[in-house]
């Protein structure tokens, strides 16, 4: 799985659409599987080697329970540190505003 995600990352791919599960997994299509923060790992290394600008990570929740989402969304932060950024839908931002930004 890392592979796809660290080739679609070099070719420079800006919009990756994942799914997660409540076994803390992302999936990629076809049986391909990550734990949450090895993928999260991944970005940090691999998301801004081809080019600076945001990077929007979009994601599938998969049968997921209230508490599991309070769970998922502290944890990304967590992973990705200063370069995860949830920003509000009625502010707009340019590309050079979110350089190295994971949105």
């Amino acid at each position: 799985a890392d592979g796809i995600v660290r080739y679609c990352l070099q070719l420079g791919v800006r919009c990756l659409t994942v799914k997660v599960t409540k076994d803390d997994v992302v999936f990629e299509g076809a049986q391909r599987t990550m734990k949450v923060q090895a993928f999260c790992e991944l970005l940090l290394k691999e998301a801004f080697v081809t080019t600076p600008y945001p990077l929007l990570l979009g994601i599938q929740v998969d049968r997921l329970e209230d508490n599991d989402l309070k769970i998922l969304s502290s944890t990304l932060p967590t992973f990705l540190g200063p370069s995860y950024r949830k920003l509000p839908l009625n502010q707009s931002h340019s590309p050079e505003d979110l350089k190295e930004m994971i949105l």
